[in-house]
């Protein structure tokens, strides 16, 4: 099928493998289902040919349900990041400040305590 205007769907659309959009993508929200690391590895293996990975320069995004976090993977390279959620930073700052006291009532000379 070709369709060369607009084409308005009512109600859900379910595609098997790779689906390719050429224009930008506007949802209200996105759904992410609960993969694993291996599970979207094996996922990459099966939708991405290896002979054609070095033809993508997207990363896969995907939520980890056994971690409860989402990952962002090179499919080229295999190499997978975390997400670091701002409220993790500000308790780590919060987790450094209060250490910096503690280094600093114990080693003063030692540590830049202004």
């Amino acid at each position: 099928m070709n369709v060369s205007t607009d084409l308005l769907v009512e109600g859900d659309i379910h595609c098997t493998g790779k689906l390719t959009s050429d224009g930008g993508n506007d949802p209200p929200y996105v759904l992410f289902n609960q993969e694993t690391q291996q599970s979207i590895h094996e996922r990459i293996e099966l939708e991405i040919p290896k002979d054609e990975l070095n033809k993508y320069d997207g990363q896969v995004l995907y939520y980890d349900g056994d971690k409860n976090n989402m990952f962002i993977v090179n499919p080229a390279t295999g190499e997978q990041r975390e997400f670091i959620w701002k409220k993790d930073y500000d308790k780590l700052a919060d987790e450094l400040a209060e250490l910096k006291q503690i280094l600093c009532a114990y080693h003063p000379d030692e540590i830049i305590c202004t």
